[in-house]
């Protein structure tokens, strides 16, 4: 568990995190090759600066084998810190592990967070909605003659009555907002990605779409291990 350890206790200290695999692969990374670039450019930013760093690594070890990057394992070309919370790193790290391609994981808490990995293996990025517990709040507080409703789907989509048809708007609603968003992202990553929900609300939400693979509620906890593992090893 060292590097997430280290990670945390850089959490506000600074702007953007570049990982590799749990071990780097072969010599490590090419510095010559990074230092030749930044050199040619003294007014670099961290961000630029990030993927130098890890396009040069992927090009000098490009003949090493799937880029140098274990098969099974995540690979974080950068993320910035303040964006990409640990839990999503470890949904990813289960997820790829799980399917070994291209994925899409759904977590459904406080926000509802979409962490996209490529077939290779690269933990590309996140889209962040908020989440539907958030959403009811919002909508019952906000509003004067709203109640706080059930977070069930009702009979119908057309409601008959207040409850009904906040759930409906709520629940239906938020389930196109998902199918929307997987299928963009989806789309992004060539169209054949396998989607794994976890969360407290995958429950709810799941079972209500046919685009969704899987349903792991323990994926984080799967992540974790898996990454304590590779790191003890």
């Amino acid at each position: 568990m060292a590097m997430i350890e280290v990670v945390y206790e850089l959490r506000d200290a600074a702007d953007l995190l570049l990982a590799t695999q749990t071990k780097i692969q072969f010599e490590g990374i090419p510095w010559n090759m990074i230092v030749t670039d930044l050199a040619g450019d003294g007014d670099m930013e961290a961000f630029d600066l990030a993927v130098v760093i890890s396009e040069n690594h992927r090009e000098y070890w490009a003949d090493k084998g799937n880029n140098g990057v274990p098969q099974d394992d995540i690979y974080a070309n950068f993320a910035a810190l303040s964006t990409f919370d640990l839990s999503e790193v470890a949904n990813a790290v289960a997820a790829y592990h799980r399917f070994g391609k291209a994925c899409v994981i759904v977590d459904f808490g406080t926000a509802t967070t979409f962490s996209a990995v490529s077939k290779e293996g690269d933990f590309l990025g996140v889209a962040i909605a908020p989440g539907l517990g958030v959403a009811a709040e919002a909508l019952s507080s906000r509003t004067a003659q709203l109640p706080r409703v059930s977070l069930v789907p009702p009979v119908a989509a057309i409601g008959k009555n207040t409850v009904h048809s906040m759930q409906s708007g709520l629940v239906f609603g938020y389930v196109g907002l998902v199918e929307g968003l997987i299928g963009r992202i989806r789309s992004e990553l060539g169209g054949n990605a396998q989607v794994v929900a976890t969360g407290g609300l995958s429950r709810v939400l799941a079972p209500l779409t046919d685009q969704i693979t899987v349903a792991d509620p323990w994926l984080t906890l799967e992540g974790l291990r898996l990454i304590a593992e590779r790191n003890a090893a």
